[in-house]
């Protein structure tokens, strides 16, 4: 028979694990080095890249007790996004949101409803990609609500928490060990790959989040951030891109996830007494992408796809993150404004590296 005694614990344990940000273009920012051999790789980025597409994504928690025989699996609903990106020379702005238009109909009494926000920045000098990244998710619902409610079937609403949010601000800081080997061209379309290649890119990422309960009356303010998270991730994927027919290619990511997760986190028990529980734990996982696509002298358009999954272990309790989502695009090209070009020109003057 499984204990309900871990239920207390739900919202002190389950964001132990921070998001790790779903954009997809998180690395794609260009590294413009016209030392590269040309046979290799073809730069677009004197134009000005416009990328727009569908995406959906999602990041599911798991919390498990094996002392009780109980696990909880915490998703937000699967939703639909719009979203587009801007690129030119270095500089590189991305947004997405959910559309009612892309999601009519999709009121969900069994799920519940969830809502994203994602904005993204980031440039890059030589072989280094920098990336900075902000993500809201608000509305969960718990996956297997079955192993809670006795009789519960597929069809019955599961138990949701509709106000429940995540914020979260990060940045992320990649290296291409092989100059020959375009990340842009994988999705921004400032690049094309000419010639199958291969690279070693380790990133080290950095989030923090929170989560917040907003059904907590607003004089209780103090208390209804349940969570702060400050992750550390070493991301150490092996790629490689495969051109063939000359403008298409298949590209994939594989490797490691080592990091380190130092959290915070308040929570009541049954009676309403406050609860706190902080620490640092290490944590480890895999990261896994893959991309394919076609670049050509106008458009450009692709399928990308990306899985994380992290973990850690303490006393009896296994704390993961699973990661997951794809996104179809397409893009094309334009001459920059003039007022573009000069502020692009005067930063690239004083930009030392």
């Amino acid at each position: 028979m499984k204990s309900k005694r871990p239920v207390i614990f739900l919202f002190i344990c389950i964001f132990h694990l921070p998001v790790f940000a779903q954009t997809n273009n998180d690395t794609s920012v260009l590294a413009k080095n016209t030392s590269i051999d040309s046979s290799y790789i073809k730069y677009y980025d004197q134009y000005l890249n416009v990328t727009a597409g569908w995406s959906t994504r999602n990041t599911r928690y798991i919390v498990s007790y094996s002392q009780f025989y109980t696990r909880f699996v915490l998703s937000p609903k699967e939703t639909n996004q719009f979203f587009l990106g801007l690129d030119y020379s270095f500089l590189y702005l991305y947004y997405s949101f959910t559309p009612q238009l892309f999601n009519l109909n999709r009121a969900d009494t069994i799920k519940g409803d969830s809502k994203r926000s994602t904005f993204g920045t980031g440039f890059s000098f030589k072989q280094w990609h920098i990336n900075l990244d902000y993500q809201s998710v608000k509305g969960y619902y718990l996956r297997n609500t079955n192993e809670f409610i006795p009789g519960w079937i597929k069809g019955d609403a599961y138990i949701q928490f509709p106000r429940l949010k995540t914020i979260q601000a990060g940045g992320q800081v990649g290296y291409n060990f092989n100059k020959k080997f375009s990340i842009s061209s994988l999705t921004s379309g400032q690049a094309q790959q000419l010639k199958t290649v291969i690279t070693f890119f380790p990133t080290l990422a950095y989030w923090h989040i929170k989560l917040k309960d907003d059904t907590i009356d607003s004089v209780q303010k103090a208390n209804n951030v349940l969570t702060v998270n400050n992750d550390i991730n070493l991301l150490l994927p092996a790629a490689i891109n495969v051109v063939f027919a000359k403008n298409f290619y298949v590209a994939a990511f594989a490797g490691p996830v080592i990091g380190v997760d130092f959290y915070k986190a308040n929570g009541f028990d049954e009676t309403g007494q406050a609860l706190a529980t902080s620490g640092t734990r290490v944590s480890t996982g895999y990261y896994a992408r893959g991309s394919i696509g076609y670049t050509g002298r106008k458009f450009f358009a692709g399928i990308d796809a990306v899985s994380r999954y992290y973990g850690h272990q303490q006393q009896g309790q296994k704390f993961s993150k699973n990661s997951y989502g794809m996104q179809v695009y397409m893009g094309t090209r334009f001459n920059p404004p003039h007022l573009l070009q000069k502020t692009v020109t005067w930063l690239d003057k004083i930009n030392p590296l």
